[in-house]
Parts: C-alpha cells; sequence; structure tokens
C-alpha cells in the first residue's frame, strides 16, 4: 500500500518572523511613550496652573477680608497680641499659612495659631509642619514628595521684587513685602494688576545635585544690591554648578512655613530655570523662579491670571546693579531706595509694582 502524503500544517513563527514583530513593536512603543509622556506632562503642567489659580483666588480673597495683600515676611497677623512685637520666632511665618483659611484650611490653620505660632517655629519638625497642602506642590516636581517626618514643601513662592537685597530687609520692589513696614495692596501696584506678577513656580532643592536647577550656589555676593551675573559666574558645563553648593536642609522650598528667602520668596532677575546663588541659602540668597515643566514656569498674576513664561524671556543686562541706571539712587549706601524702572529688561518689569514700564506679557 502506497503510503498516503498527509500536508502538515505549521503550528508557529519562524525566528525571522518573531525577529520582525519585535521590532514592528518596539518602533511603536518608540513612537507612542514619548506622546504619552507628553501628554502626562500636559496634564501636570494644567494642575500646576490650577494650583496657582487657587492661590491667586486666596490672595484675592485675603486682600476683601485685610484690604491688603499677605506679606512675605513679618506679617502683621502674627504680631505677639500681648507685647505687639514679632518675639518666639513670628516673624518667620509664611504668607501661605496665611491662605490657609482662603483654600480649603482653616483647621490647619486654627491649629498652628493655637499650638504653634509664638510656642515653636516654622523650621520645627513638628506634626503640623509635615501638613502642608497638596495645593502648594506642583505635580511635575521631582522633589514634591516630601520624605516621611520632614517639614512639608513648597513649589510655589512669593514675588520679592527686582532686587537683591537680604530677607529681613524693609523694602521691596514686589507684591511680597515686610509686612511690618510695607502695605501692599491693589492701589499700590501702579504698574497694572495684569503686568505684575504675584506668585512663581520655584523648582523645589535637592541637596544631593550640583544641577543648576535643583542647586544653591554658596559664598556668593554679601552686601546691598549685588548684581545677579554673580549667580551666572557659578554656572559651569552641563549646567553645573562649579563652587560650593548649599549641601544641608537650607534648600528652595524646603519649608511651605517659613518666609526666609530660599523656602518661600523669590526676586525676577534672572530668567525662568536660571541659576539661585548667595552667601548662604539663608543669607543674602537671591532665588530664581523655575519648573520641571519644559521650558519655563506658570506664574500667577496680581490680576488672579495665569500664565505660562518661557526661559527665553528677556531679563535685561544682569552685569547692572540699581547704581548703573540713569537714575540711581542718590545715597550710595541706600540701593533699597531705588524706584526707577527695572533693569532686568520685560522680566523684571513684570516684577516690579511701582517701576513705571510699560510692560505687556509676550
Amino acid at each position: 500500500m502506497k503510503a498516503r502524503n498527509l500536508r502538515v500544517s505549521r503550528q508557529a513563527f519562524t525566528l525571522v518572523e518573531l525577529l520582525v514583530v519585535i521590532a514592528i513593536i518596539g518602533v511603536l512603543v518608540g513612537l507612542l511613550l514619548p506622546a504619552v509622556q507628553a501628554a502626562r506632562e500636559a496634564a501636570r503642567r494644567m494642575q500646576c496652573g490650577n494650583n496657582l489659580k487657587q492661590l491667586g483666588l486666596a490672595m484675592h480673597n485675603f486682600h476683601d477680608t485685610y484690604q491688603r495683600f499677605p506679606a512675605a515676611t513679618h506679617d502683621p497677623l502674627f504680631l505677639d497680641p500681648q507685647y505687639r512685637d514679632y518675639r518666639s520666632g513670628r516673624e518667620r511665618w509664611s504668607y501661605a499659612v496665611l491662605l490657609l483659611p482662603f483654600m480649603e484650611g482653616q483647621p490647619l490653620y486654627d491649629q498652628l495659631f493655637d499650638t504653634h505660632i509664638g510656642i515653636e517655629r516654622p523650621w520645627h519638625n513638628t506634626t503640623l509642619m509635615q501638613s502642608g497642602p497638596e495645593t502648594l506642590l506642583c505635580p511635575s516636581d521631582p522633589m514634591a514628595t516630601t520624605p516621611p517626618n520632614t517639614i512639608s514643601r513648597i513649589s510655589y513662592q512669593i514675588n520679592r521684587g527686582d532686587q537683591w537685597l537680604d530677607w529681613a530687609w524693609h523694602e521691596s520692589r514686589g507684591v511680597g513685602a515686610r509686612g511690618d513696614k510695607v502695605v501692599r495692596n491693589f492701589a499700590g501696584i501702579t504698574d497694572g494688576t495684569s503686568n505684575t506678577m504675584m506668585i512663581s513656580g520655584v523648582r523645589i532643592g535637592n541637596r544631593s545635585s550640583r544641577k543648576v536647577e535643583d542647586g544653591f550656589a554658596m559664598n556668593v555676593g554679601a552686601s546691598n544690591s549685588e548684581a545677579p551675573a554673580l549667580c551666572l559666574g557659578e554656572v559651569g558645563p552641563n549646567n553645573q554648578f562649579v563652587g560650593d553648593v548649599e549641601t544641608g536642609s537650607w534648600q528652595k522650598g524646603w519649608r511651605w512655613a517659613d518666609s526666609r528667602t530660599p523656602y518661600t520668596t523669590w526676586q525676577p532677575m534672572l530668567p525662568p530655570n536660571g541659576p539661585s546663588c548667595g552667601n548662604r541659602a539663608e543669607s543674602w540668597a537671591l532665588i530664581t523662579a523655575g519648573s520641571a515643566h519644559p521650558g519655563g514656569v506658570n506664574v500667577v498674576f496680581a490680576d488672579g491670571s495665569v500664565h505660562f513664561i518661557g526661559e527665553t524671556i528677556d531679563a535685561g543686562d544682569p552685569t547692572l546693579t540699581v547704581f548703573d541706571s540713569p537714575t540711581p539712587p542718590a545715597d550710595s549706601n541706600r540701593p533699597q531706595d531705588y524706584s526707577g524702572p527695572s533693569l532686568y529688561g520685560l522680566w523684571g518689569a513684570l516684577g516690579s509694582v511701582q517701576g513705571g514700564e510699560t510692560a505687556q506679557l509676550p
């Protein structure tokens, strides 16, 4: 009997076919992944903008209640009720604490006044200091997640003005001022609320990194109204700091309730995502706005509008100080008396409340 020819069906791919399929899948994933990442970042950037809108609304509601904006430091609401002074570190509580009742944080605000303000300091690592609102954190910032048992962090800092002065100086060219010396309200923003920045994102510091966007350069400048070019001089190859950097816990945004410069205030002198530097983080510090959003930073203006400002915005000549202005202060020992236009381009003009500039958003 002749054997019948049986047709054998193939049950698997060849090795070549498998490799082709894998290659095609890899190409598709490579094309899809950037789109997914871009979509996620767009959502995070939108959430960041919404956080700033809430802060802007809280600033307006605070103004409706007190006929002024909260101070960057030394706010009168923190005065000792008996002695009417700032004993026990009362001057160090931040604008963010004052906004708590206006963004669903009344219980935390009440607890702070009952058990902390006047008794403990905003840098004490207590349970309440570990309880900052999520609204204060940018979802794109890799350092926004606070490690356990540490003080809560903050991504949004108030504008102290376009001049490099130490944290507790009486003067301010920004919305955030020293509250026992300057009352800042809508009437005082003569440059226009739609042309004046109020609160900006500031990238939270990372003490294990020398990257410009993360770190703080130390031993730089320690006198009245230095030129911001000193910070630029600390930047080396690959956008890394070349000199000493702050390695302790005195990093940008590491204390949400503390009014000292690196934690809750910034100066519009160097463009977004530029370097921050000073003698130390808590002494003669220049803090620059920034974010993990590619290309710029979200900012809420005094009229409550939120805008994304690109890092290529005109920031003038960083080698200048107020004494290089055509209208310098009369006293060479008092740079804080300067009241002319900002020296730092459109960026600085948007940061000054009374510079007299004609500034429009790019």
